[in-house]
């Protein structure tokens, strides 16, 4: 008895100590560690990674739903199939450069991968790599990758571009698309692309089978003549598509009100997604419905199918819109078990052929519809639409009832409340969900009237928020930045640090939060949180702002005499201005500035002849920070010059102008009396009167005026230069008839002078005069 106590107690202690997760081991020749505090799961050594057959088999499995990091070191080869699948909160991966393979569904269904850098040697991505990766927004294809699989980049909604390196021979890409090298082929238009409308190129000749997978945004997409192979699956989930339209001239394909056919329309080959209209007869033509050709067609409601049709391929119809389907063959025809995938069957009305009920009720997958009329018959109990889709919030949606008799209502979960709980004939139930505050949970909504049952089913998401960036940077300026909110209820979010505002301290769903920071006085850097809270949890956004910053080169500047601009680096991360303390001389490019800039700072000539002096200085707008530039400007060379070097004056009293061009105190002086100055010294340029007293001598006499530097060697002479006296009579002889008359003398002259004749019978009209004139001698009869 002791024997068996003591081995159950081994067992027992054996089976606790299995149950601990292990937070490293091997994987195949590599070696694995978890660090839980970072939640980083690093994998290193040399060789090539096990594939899993699925994400169960990790060995990491124990933290799949934790990990948030994934690095990869150098020498690993591959990243083997399932590696990551599943890791939801997966947000940064790092891929050593010696990885050539990623494993199929490595990366599957990690759903906040944001950017992903692809290593250079990487050569083959297999199928579902990255199937889901709804965070991911742009992918680099590297040089040397030859392979791409199906369903690689299916479901990455927030895809916006695909980029291949240049020198890769197999791929090439445009406007974010991807295409094989030549683009012949349309391997995958961006999931995410935010683009309406699309022209498929006119090189392309096949359109891939994940060509335009779970589109978001696109509406419209127009098909070249040259495109000779379509996939049933490049439409696949394309949401907002409501319109194909096929170019004239292909002779594989054509298109009628935005539906696919092949050429002859023998064949639908797929009518659009979210195409609006809830009646569609197919037409006459048309012989095969195609595989997916109507899948999960949100508005379609009612569908005719004429008798032409003789092959309905598996999945033709998939989703649970559809409500009422008119036949016209009075044989049922055959179709597979999957022709009406995902298709409530209950939920549907079959008008056949009058007298035909019989022979549908029946016939395989027929049968399986709820109501099967001859199509004279109403409808006893429908309820539309016939599934419920709620975000996490609180949120109320409408039923509507059509029925011919009195019917009851019930909900099998108690967050889901119903008004009113019954009615009578046609009426409109509404739906309320409670917020959700966990998981994604289901219901079910029962009608019933009589032995008619109808149910609608009911699915409510999970709380989340997600806030994107995660952290961020602000300068020492003020500065207003943006937080994305990405969210399905209500929250609250609150800065903890009075220096950053926020534009709104609540919202609902998906919006954007405005985080404000005024300047930094300081010159340390400091730091803030932004608290988002929910149902779904304490979301933070680490904020960080510079100290201020004020820094300038050089911090001196020196001129020449002649004058110069120069440059000053500004290195900033606030707002400032600066100012010359000489702005007659010292002038700025500009007054003020924010952040980093260059500035001209130009010195003017220096008239003097000694050295002058300035600063510039930079002050931070509302702050205490200051720099100064000190300036220092060469002294001019000491100058003196006269113009003209020489006067000449004439006999008589003149004044004539000197004019000094100079930079130095002077003297000047005359070297005879008869030639006067009007002034004896000055400084600088200055203007002066020289003047010359009149000549009375006949002969010419000279002089100089010279200048001569104040306590320096700098001198000037001018010569000056004065004709001699003059006089002159014309003409020199007078002779006069005996009637007497009167005869005029011109006197030049450069001088005084007295006239007088010897003969007394003779008269002058001047005995004397001055410089020119004129006398007239007069002689009596």
């Amino acid at each position: 008895m002791k024997r068996m106590k003591i081995f159950t107690l081994i067992i027992g202690l054996l089976t606790a100590l299995g149950a601990a997760a292990q937070n490293s081991g091997n994987a195949g020749p590599l070696t694995w560690n978890y660090n839980a505090g970072t939640k980083t799961l690093s994998i290193t050594g040399t060789g090539a990674m096990p594939d899993y057959a699925s994400m169960a088999n990790q060995p990491w499995d124990a933290f799949g739903e934790e990990i948030e990091t994934v690095t990869i070191g150098n020498g690993v080869t591959s990243v083997g199939k399932s590696a990551f699948q599943g890791c939801a909160k997966l947000q940064n991966a790092t891929i050593g450069n010696s990885v050539q393979t990623i494993g199929g569904f490595a990366f599957m269904g990690c759903k906040k991968l944001r950017a992903i850098t692809l290593p250079d040697a990487l050569t083959t991505i297999k199928n579902n790599a990255f199937y889901e990766c709804k965070a991911l927004q742009s992918i680099t294809i590297p040089a040397n990758v030859n392979t791409i699989g199906s369903n690689v980049f299916s479901h990455c909604t927030d895809l916006t571009a695909f980029n291949v390196a240049a020198g890769n021979p197999h791929f090439d890409s445009d406007g974010g698309v991807l295409y094989n090298e030549g683009k012949t082929e349309l391997i995958q238009y961006p999931s995410g692309k935010p683009d309406v409308a699309f022209t498929v190129p006119g090189t392309v000749n096949t359109m891939g089978e994940d060509a335009f997978n779970f589109c978001v945004a696109l509406k419209s997409i127009t098909i070249p003549a040259g495109v000779s192979t379509i996939s049933h699956r490049t439409f696949f989930y394309c949401h907002s598509l409501t319109d194909i339209n096929v170019v004239a001239g292909n002779p594989h394909f054509d298109s009628e009100d935005g539906v696919l056919y092949n050429e002859g329309r023998t064949k639908l080959i797929y009518y659009p997604l979210a195409k609006t209209g809830t009646d569609f007869t197919i037409p006459g033509t048309v012989t095969t419905i195609g595989r997916l050709a109507f899948f999960r067609c949100s508005e379609l409601r009612n569908i005719s199918i004429p008798n032409s049709v003789n092959t309905m391929e598996g999945q033709a119809f998939t989703g649970e819109s559809l409500q009422e389907i008119t036949v016209a063959w009075d044989t049922p025809l055959s179709i597979g078990p999957d022709v009406f995938s995902y298709v409530t069957l209950s939920n549907v009305t079959l008008k056949v052929p009058a007298g035909k009920v019989a022979a549908y009720e029946a016939a395989d997958v027929w049968k399986n519809i709820g109501t099967i009329t001859d199509g004279t018959t109403t409808i006893g109990l429908s309820a539309t639409p016939t599934k419920l889709d709620f975000t996490a919030a609180e949120e109320s949606k409408s039923i509507s009832v059509s029925s011919d008799r009195a019917w009851t209502v019930s909900s099998n979960q108690g967050w889901l409340t119903l008004s009113p709980s019954s009615g009578t004939g046609n009426g409109t139930l509404t739906v309320t969900a409670k917020e959700n505050p966990g998981a994604p949970r289901i219901a079910t909504i029962t009608f019933t009237a009589g032995a008619r049952k109808q149910t609608v089913s009911v699915e409510q998401e999970e709380m989340s928020l997600e806030i994107n960036p995660p952290a961020l940077n602000f300068t020492a300026a003020d500065d207003t930045k943006s937080i994305t909110v990405t969210s399905n209820g209500t929250w609250q979010v609150e800065s903890d640090q009075t220096w950053l505002t926020l534009s709104v301290d609540n919202g609902t769903g998906n919006s954007s939060v405005n985080a404000t920071a005024t300047a930094n006085p300081g010159s340390t850097t400091r730091t803030a949180k932004v608290i988002f809270t929910s149902v779904a949890g304490i979301r933070e956004v680490d904020v960080t702002q510079e100290g201020a910053s004020l820094s300038v080169t050089p911090v001196s500047l020196d001129f020449t005499a002649d004058g110069e601009g120069k440059t000053i680096t500004v290195t900033a991360n606030v707002p400032w201005t600066v100012t010359s303390s000489e702005p007659s001389w010292l002038t700025l490019s500009d007054d003020s500035g924010t952040g980093n800039t260059t500035l001209t700072v130009t010195a003017a000539v220096n008239p003097a002849i000694t050295n002058r002096t300035a600063t510039v200085t930079f002050t931070q707008n509302g702050g205490t920070l200051m720099q100064t530039v000190n300036v220092t400007q060469q002294a001019a060379p000491p100058m003196l010059s006269v113009t003209p070097d020489e006067l000449v004056f004439t006999a008589v009293k003149g004044k004539k102008k000197l004019t000094v061009t100079s930079n130095v105190q002077w003297t000047v002086t005359s070297s005879e009396p008869w030639l006067t100055l009007s002034a004896a010294s000055g400084t600088g340029d200055s203007t002066f009167t020289v003047t010359a007293a009149m000549n009375p001598a006949i002969t010419n006499r000279t002089a100089t005026v010279t200048f001569k530097q104040n306590g320096g060697t700098l001198t000037k002479t001018v010569t000056v230069t004065q004709a001699a006296a003059s006089l002159e009579v014309v003409p020199s002889t007078l002779s006069f008839t005996a009637a007497g008359e009167n005869k005029a003398l011109l006197v030049k002259a450069t001088q005084s002078w007295t006239a007088e004749c010897d003969a007394p019978w003779i008269t002058l009209s001047a005995a004397s005069g001055t410089g020119d004139g004129t006398i007239t001698v007069t002689a009596p009869a």
